[in-house]
């Protein structure tokens, strides 16, 4: 193997601490944001739908920063992404739930 090649190759550790990284400071944001709130359904909805959406389109935009891409559209598209999650699980919830499927 060229030796220039062998250097620009990634290096599989770095991805995997970047992965653990991004995985704990994601999972920080919902408990940080719910642990200030005492009532049920304000702390849900304030979880799922401001903090999540914030640090999502924040995540979104540091992406975008690291490869050069466009900022807008990859938080965008990060966004648009946990919606169609979001709404999926409301629709198979409420065909559970409701319609007794």
């Amino acid at each position: 193997m060229d030796q220039a090649k062998k250097e620009s190759s990634p290096n599989p550790i770095q991805a995997a601490a970047a992965s653990a990284l991004a995985f704990a400071v994601g999972a920080m944001v919902p408990l940080l944001a719910a642990a200030f709130i005492r009532d049920y359904h304000v702390r849900l909805g304030v979880v799922v739908v401001a903090a999540e959406s914030v640090a999502l389109l924040g995540f979104g935009g540091v992406g975008a920063s690291l490869a050069r891409a466009p900022l807008m559209k990859s938080s965008l598209r990060v966004i648009w992404g946990y919606g169609k999650y979001f709404w999926s699980y409301q629709i198979d919830w409420f065909y559970r739930t409701i319609m007794k499927f």
